[in-house]
């Protein structure tokens, strides 16, 4: 059992929508459970043994109304079709991705899923869901996702503010950026 650091996971309940976020934590390499990625160490994503009740304790209320997870890290690695190395790349650990992914897979419900660890902008359609990560707002193009949620819809739409002050894109990972489908998108709730 996992149940050994925790910050409060969020449920907000808005018109429409059911909007849930999740902190998922780190092991190092002794399997060490920590808050905060640590640069330069083996970190694994991981989600408490607690936390993944709560999940599924609040994706099974209210299964009229759509729900949307946000959550630091992808349940999927960088699509080999963006990257520079033409490869799979950042590909969280089986022991992370399978189990959430399973619990979600039983909750139609869920409707979108947004990350962004990789700091790179992709979607990617699973069954009735979309995972999306985000690339970062503190790098070029200083990316930012606006949401709309209508009767039956959901939008999302990706802009690049690229602010005065922040570096420019090294234009050899220009592909952070996604593609246009990565960016904008719609589904059905």
């Amino acid at each position: 059992k996992r149940d050994w650091l925790h910050i409060d996971d969020t449920h907000l309940a808005l018109p429409g929508i059911d909007v849930l976020s999740l902190n998922n934590h780190w092991l190092d390499k002794e399997d060490q459970p920590k808050l905060v990625w640590i640069p330069d160490g083996i970190n694994r994503p991981a989600v408490t043994d607690a936390q993944f009740d709560w999940l599924d304790g609040k994706l099974a209320e209210h299964d009229d109304r759509p729900a949307l997870l946000a959550i630091h890290a992808p349940l999927r690695g960088v699509p080999a079709r963006l990257n520079a190395e033409r490869a799979t790349i950042d590909v969280p650990v089986t022991s992370y991705t399978q189990p959430l992914s399973a619990l979600l897979d039983r909750h139609p419900r869920l409707r979108l899923v947004l990350s962004g660890h990789s700091h790179v902008c992709f979607t990617e359609h699973i069954g009735s869901r979309i995972e999306s990560s985000t690339a970062a707002f503190t790098e070029s193009p200083c990316d930012v996702r606006l949401i709309d949620v209508a009767p039956g819809l959901i939008t999302v739409r990706t802009d690049a503010l690229d602010p005065p002050g922040i570096r420019t894109m090294d234009q050899s990972r220009a592909w952070v950026g996604g593609d246009d489908g990565d960016r904008t998108f719609s589904i059905g709730t």
